[in-house]
């Protein structure tokens, strides 16, 4: 099961795209990764989705 899940990565982030361009839009796009950066204030993104760990 783990090599199963782990080659369905590959093929879907790795091989499965042509470039970052094609990555970019399988992790969800720009607006993903711009809600991913930091406030200079905080220090880190206050609005980023967090799970406890409890």
């Amino acid at each position: 099961m783990v090599d199963e899940d782990f080659q369905a990565y590959l093929e879907k982030y790795v091989y499965g795209v042509a470039d970052f361009a094609g990555y970019l839009a399988a992790v969800g796009g720009s607006g993903r990764l711009d809600g991913l950066k930091a406030d200079p204030e905080y220090g880190y993104s206050p609005n980023l989705k967090r799970r406890r760990l409890d």
